[in-house]
């Protein structure tokens, strides 16, 4: 069937697999590296259907020989479709280093057409077929756990079962996939199998030595702080037990409510205000307060020792695993408890994903990217000619704030403070949480203490420097009365319909069940979870992000294209950077080339100011 302007065999399959007590990627320690190495897995058989044709039930016996059969008959390209791609197509690639001309994944497509809904595909099939009970996934997955590969084919019952099953599975999958198809942007799949091919197609290789010496020095430096807070760190990390050495030595507890309880609770976090109001009230404390934080930090050492394990089982390989559509804007989110849209810049965990032989590492970051969207959006033409002028809109707000001109160097600390406001005020942040953000800490940033007074003094200069901004919020507040009013007008590059935001791709901002809340003075919505509040900021927020998340995602589709002509490919995102590995010989043109689509804006924004900066080097260590 033709996708994307070509014509392909679509293979739609299913591979059934062992899983039970300690071997199942329902634990949460376990992902699909260490599911596929644990010693206990098999694979029971795979449905298969190629085309339209009856989806067929393949021994493990007879694998090797089909899969061979099927994707290396040198006919038409091969495009794979399954209900969660990234797991069979990864066992393609571990078992017999098989990758097909295209992924296709109903799962994620699921993600891009419902966001915030649960995305299984027994809830997929009850959304597109909601009075069809033929069309529903079978419930026998669960009397199949803790069988055995031999006891399933033991049991002729059992494996009749398991055949059904899988069948109807393979061909629920197929029609989802035809359903959606129609509506589904070519973009958006195409960003699909970039994203499979990310985790399924690894090309960065860790550095082993690296990222073993780093997680040692974290560990002893760790270990360091808490030995220096001299208490054990059981102490340190129990709420009761740290409440109370505080409280011995005469500390007020601050406390903060409980987002999920509301009751209230010593504010311990190392972001939160109360947190770190007493440590600077009680600076002799210093230490006790910083063991706590050590003590509670043991992240980034984890997430070292699960690149290391994942490195092990892929032959030294690191697959790049991102959530497609994670966030209702579309953004990524990390996945396969990797989390590898989470990597410090300059840290070691990013320095030690390093290209094979005879590549390099080429990273494009756009710069300021949702600032410009959100200032090309409100129509801010002070900020948009700073960005056009090539000036430092952070150094620009911070002489507005302090009333004298500030620049980057000779004025660090002031020119942080207005790279904090430009970043975070944008969104109708209050006073009273930019203070709280300020004393966390803001953008990796040293905590800054306001008083009540000062942060007040600060929003209200942004909003009055920014004064465009805060009319689109009250424009964006109008949109939500009209999308549940189910009025349709287009706004600027979007539409608004009832309940949703259409955008320039055809994807859309949704707002399931949009209602007024309780109160009456505002609307909410249903996430997929609960019901969520929706005003003119926080909808200017979303926009923002989804609009600055599709020029970056076009880019880097337009990027990967040019770079796939030459041997190399985009092998990552992490927020507002494109990261590809492209042959040594070329990296300096294609690292040009990567610019100079990075600061091209699409037709429907054309006169959007953007600019990127990178470079390139044997490893990821912008």
């Amino acid at each position: 069937m033709e996708i994307l302007g070509t014509d392909y065999d679509l293979i739609t399959l299913d591979y059934e697999t062992y899983y039970g007590t300690g071997c199942s990627l329902s634990l949460q320690s376990m992902n699909t590296f260490t599911y596929l190495a644990h010693p206990d897995f098999s694979i029971h058989g795979v449905g298969i259907k190629i085309n339209s044709a009856d989806t067929e039930w393949v021994r493990p016996e007879h694998l090797v020989e089909f899969q061979h059969d099927v994707f290396d008959e040198g006919g038409r390209p091969i495009a794979l479709l399954a209900h969660n791609t990234c797991f069979d197509a990864f066992i393609l690639h571990h078992f017999w280093d098989i990758h097909p001309s295209l992924y296709l994944d109903t799962l994620a497509m699921s993600r891009g057409m419902f966001p915030g809904r649960k995305h299984g595909l027994k809830e997929l099939a009850e959304r597109l077929w909601p009075n069809e009970p033929t069309m529903r996934k079978g419930e026998e997955l669960e009397s199949f756990r803790n069988v055995t590969t031999e006891q399933l084919y033991a049991d002729p019952a059992k494996l009749d079962a398991m055949i059904r099953y899988c069948i109807q599975d393979v061909d629920l999958t197929h029609a989802a996939f035809l359903k959606m198809l129609p509506y589904y942007p070519s973009d958006e799949l195409e960003l699909i199998h970039l994203t499979t091919q990310m985790m399924c197609e690894p090309m960065f290789v860790l550095n082993k030595q690296l990222i073993t010496e780093a997680r040692d020095q974290w560990i002893a430096e760790r270990q360091a702080v808490i030995d220096a807070a001299g208490i054990a760190e059981s102490t340190l990390v129990s709420n009761p037990k740290f409440e109370k050495v505080l409280t011995s030595r005469g500390v007020n507890i601050i406390h903060k409510a409980d987002l999920r309880t509301g009751k209230m609770k010593p504010a311990f976090g190392k972001a939160d205000l109360g947190f770190q109001q007493m440590k600077a009230a009680h600076p002799e404390l210093e230490h006790l307060f910083e063991g706590r934080v050590a003590a509670k930090s043991v992240g980034q050492i984890r997430r070292a020792d699960r690149f290391l394990e994942t490195a092990e089982i892929c032959g030294g390989q690191m697959p790049m695993p991102l959530k497609y559509y994670s966030a209702l804007t579309g953004r990524y989110g990390g996945g396969e408890l990797l989390n590898v849209q989470n990597m410090n810049r300059g840290s070691a965990l990013r320095k030690s994903l390093c290209a094979p032989p005879g590549y390099l590492v080429a990273v494009a970051d756009s710069s300021n990217i949702e600032a410009r969207m959100l200032a090309w959006l409100a129509g801010q033409q002070e900020l948009l000619d700073v960005f056009r002028s090539g000036g430092d809109v952070y150094s620009h707000f911070a002489t507005h704030l302090y009333g004298r001109p500030i620049d980057k160097k000779n004025d660090p600390h002031e020119r942080f403070i207005g790279k904090v406001c430009v970043l975070g005020l944008g969104y109708g942040q209050g006073h009273a949480r930019f203070r709280e953000n300020m004393a966390a800490g803001m953008l990796g940033g040293p905590p800054v203490l306001y008083s009540e007074q000062e942060a007040r003094e600060i929003v209200q200069t942004y909003r009055t420097v920014n004064y465009a901004i805060p009319a689109y919020w009250a424009a964006a507040q109008q949109a939500i009365v009209d999308m549940y009013m189910g009025n349709e007008y287009d706004w600027g590059p979007l539409r608004v319909v009832r309940n949703a935001i259409i955008m320039p791709n055809g994807m859309a901002l949704q707002y399931p069940g949009l209602r007024p809340d309780d109160d009456g003075e505002g609307f909410e919505y249903h996430n997929g979870q609960y019901w969520t509040r929706l005003y003119g900021p926080k909808l200017v927020e979303n926009i923002t992000q989804a609009l600055s998340r599709i020029v970056l995602f076009d880019q880097m589709l337009e990027i990967n294209r040019h770079v796939t002509q030459f041997d190399g490919r985009v092998v990552l995102n992490v927020h507002d950077e494109i990261i590809a590995i492209v042959p040594e010989a070329r990296a300096e043109e294609d690292f040009d080339k990567m610019i100079e689509i990075m600061c091209v804006p699409p037709e429907w924004c054309s006169d959007l100011p953007l600019d990127a900066e990178g470079g390139f080097d044997v490893s990821y260590s912008k």
